[in-house]
């Protein structure tokens, strides 16, 4: 039988069972509580970790919230942050941005606005809609880096035709910054 007829056939935990990381992932998430319906939450852990295992980066991501919340593992922001640590360092645009929000915070790590920037630019780089803004919304605050009025607009027209929440207000706050840099510059 293939893969296909499998899943047909109610075979997606024979699939999971057999070490196929996206069908453990999927055992995470069916066995997760995400709509207050008795989700088990040691079941979608043992799921998440054999998927982690495996190779999945959604899993590893879904493993370290788990860890950040305390779903089903004891709540520790230091492995939730490790996890998303080493998505980012396998280039996964997702863990980027969310350990950019750990240092932040400050959860799991040492708050740093730079590191926070880093992250979210790299993030931002691998096509992460949000991370797109937020390196907007830094550029035009010098939040974490230099500002820079020129990147932040490219940064933010990016994020909105990507339809990034908040994007309009951003670009319409960062290009009225821009005409009063402009009209400044040009009265001198």
């Amino acid at each position: 039988m293939t893969i296909i007829g499998l899943i047909r056939h109610g075979g997606m935990w024979l699939l999971a069972a057999a070490g196929v990381a996206r069908f453990e992932f999927e055992r995470a998430l069916s066995h997760h509580d995400r709509r207050g319906r008795g989700g088990d939450a040691g079941r979608a852990v043992y799921w998440a970790r054999r998927a982690v295992a495996h190779g999945s980066a959604e899993a590893r991501r879904l493993l370290a919230a788990f860890h950040s919340v305390g779903y089903g593992v004891e709540k520790n922001a230091v492995e939730a942050a490790r996890l998303y640590q080493e998505g980012a360092n396998a280039g996964d645009a997702a863990s980027h941005f969310s350990l950019a929000l750990c240092y932040r915070d400050g959860a799991g790590v040492e708050r740093s606005l730079e590191r926070t920037f880093e992250h979210w630019l790299q993030a931002a780089e691998g096509g992460h809609v949000e991370a797109q803004a937020a390196v907007a919304q830094c550029l035009f605050t010098g939040q974490g880096t230099e500002a820079d009025l020129e990147m932040a607009a490219g940064w933010a027209r990016l994020a909105l035709k990507n339809d990034a929440a908040d994007a309009a207000e951003l670009v319409a706050r960062i290009e009225a910054a821009l005409r009063r840099e402009y009209h400044s510059a040009k009265a001198v």
